[in-house]
């Protein structure tokens, strides 16, 4: 389930949907989300996310 405010866009990106504001679509229109395993942790990663995200 996923919060989000009623003027956000909602994207797909690769099956995992995702609520993204307004002003931050220019940047979400640049991401890759990707899966990445390390040893024994895994998780979403950001490709091309801008520095400080």
């Amino acid at each position: 389930w996923m919060r989000r405010k009623r003027k956000d866009d909602v994207l797909d990106v690769n099956g995992i949907r995702m609520a993204v504001a307004p002003e931050a679509k220019e940047i979400a229109d640049n991401l890759t989300l990707d899966f990445e395993e390390q040893g024994e942790q895994a998780g979403l990663v950001m490709i091309g996310a801008p520095t400080g995200c």
